[in-house]
């Protein structure tokens, strides 16, 4: 960890370390600049109010407003609930039985193309929102489910434009989301290489609910990082996991979230 992050994540603790769950943890959350008030998600009007960003970049997000139907970007993916369950794609989660545990949750947070067909017993069965990656196709949908993404970069904007207008994506979700550029912006400081959707699945959760809890994060029992739905291991990339794992351990000691291990 940086010694920039690690004096920012000390003052964040000072300030939530003695917070209670519910809204006033989430408030002292916002106040030390975590996260925003509530789950912020793009619109047209915070669009062409956007003053950083590149003319390009915001013709293709008004274009992919102007053609997201008002009914599929209406509904609150949250809905009120106060206990979150984020459901991460490790190795961890094998034989870890934790399926019923994760299913009684009040809303439940997938992400990218990770399965729960056949893995039922240790991920279980109900998925509230999925989180993808533009350039990832998700295996769980369903008219039920709400589907968040986020187009920080040109290149994500147009696969997303590509995925609504082609390939009929809309019609497998019950709503559809694009995360505010600010909040991506706000994980960088967390990390030193480019934010995880894991990492931004946790830090919306920890926006949106009173309760989180986290499974299927971190390194398999030999220290790999791997699937729990592949038996190849996973290149991290352009992702500092190491770092985005103590960030969230240094949150858990803070009783912020609490991590489930699985078979670790």
């Amino acid at each position: 960890m940086t010694a920039r992050r690690a004096a920012l994540l000390a003052a964040v603790f000072l300030l939530v370390a003695a917070a209670p769950d519910g809204p006033a943890r989430r408030q002292r959350l916002t106040n030390a600049g975590v996260t925003f008030a509530r789950p912020v998600f793009e619109t047209a009007d915070t669009v062409r109010a956007a003053t950083r960003l590149d003319p390009n970049h915001k013709d293709l997000l008004l274009l992919l407003f102007r053609n997201l139907p008002e009914a599929k970007a209406s509904p609150d993916p949250f809905g009120g609930g106060r206990t979150c369950a984020v459901v991460g794609n490790s190795g961890n989660l094998k034989d870890a039985g934790y399926g019923r545990e994760i299913d009684g949750h009040d809303v439940v947070i997938r992400m990218n193309d990770a399965p729960v067909k056949g893995y039922e017993k240790d991920v279980g069965t109900k998925t509230t929102i999925v989180i993808g990656a533009p350039a990832k196709t998700p295996v769980v949908q369903g008219p039920t489910i709400h589907y968040i993404t986020y187009c920080d970069r040109i290149p994500e904007t147009l696969k997303t434009i590509n995925n609504v207008l082609t390939d009929h994506f809309l019609d497998h979700y019950r709503s559809f989301h694009v995360l505010d550029h600010r909040f991506f912006a706000s994980l960088t400081r967390y990390t030193d290489g480019r934010p995880s959707t894991g990492l931004l699945s946790v830090f919306l959760a920890l926006n949106a609910c009173d309760k989180v809890d986290v499974y299927g994060f971190g390194k398999d029992p030999s220290g790999e990082w791997d699937h729990y739905y592949t038996q190849a291991k996973w290149n991290p990339g352009v992702h500092d996991v190491s770092g985005e794992e103590k960030t969230l351990n240094e949150l858990a000691a803070k009783k912020l979230l609490t991590i489930h291990t699985g078979r670790r």
